[in-house]
């Protein structure tokens, strides 16, 4: 079986620390989907910006893991409980496919080529895509569905962000709320979660942001290039 790669994503998410779990997460990331030029005739796209989002299957290029794991271990859940690969969304799945549900901004054409924006996603710079649809309200959306172990999944560990100085805000508001949404979802290693003063960096879009966490606060310290 083979697939064709009809576009490549360009993202603000740049590495996997930080990323959000699922879409969704952060309203204020943004991405694009460039499509190929053998795919980018107009009439494959006729009547895709009636809907305000799609679905995205793609591929997770970066998971060199080629190891076969039927269990493993839910970073929302500490990483101390197993859970069967088919109740996680682990990326690393013995066929690399994933799916994201993203919204739609709008669709153009550019040199040639089909250009669709979109927001408030959970995909890598870089990622490649292999099909779209439509989301159906009529059928994708589903009220009362239940969550399994989700449901009692832990919470975040930050729940307010600071910055230590205000010259250290990005110009930017949007990559500024981004920023700001991705550490209240705590991206730290659920190990490390019961101490203090850790310092990580997150890099998001070409610049790296450092914070530490103190108290369930985090505060961004330093952003450097």
């Amino acid at each position: 079986m083979e697939f064709k790669v009809i576009g490549v994503v360009s993202s603000p998410f740049t590495e996997k620390f930080g990323i959000p779990r699922q879409s969704g997460l952060c309203p204020s990331s943004w991405g694009t989907l460039v499509f190929e030029k053998e795919f980018s005739h107009p009439d494959v796209i006729r009547g895709l910006d009636g809907f305000s989002h799609l679905w995205l299957s793609f591929l997770f290029h970066e998971n060199k893991n080629k190891d076969i794991r039927f269990v493993t271990r839910p970073p929302r859940l500490g990483g101390n409980e197993r859970m069967g690969l088919w109740a996680t969304r682990s990326p690393y799945r013995i066929n690399p496919l994933g799916l994201s549900v993203v919204e739609l901004e709008n669709v153009e054409m550019i040199n040639g080529r089909v250009v669709i924006h979109f927001k408030n996603h959970d995909l890598l710079n870089g990622t490649p895509i292999i099909d779209i649809k439509p989301y159906s309200v009529e059928s994708d959306c589903i009220p009362h569905a239940s969550c399994g172990w989700l449901e009692r999944a832990l919470p975040s560990g930050v729940i307010a962000v600071k910055w230590r100085e205000p010259e250290l805000k990005p110009a930017n508001l949007r990559l500024l709320s981004l920023v700001e949404e991705m550490i209240l979802l705590d991206p730290r290693p659920r190990y490390v979660k019961e101490e203090t003063n850790n310092h990580f960096a997150m890099r998001v879009d070409s610049l790296d942001f450092h914070f530490i966490v103190e108290d369930s606060i985090a505060t961004i310290v330093e952003v450097t290039k």
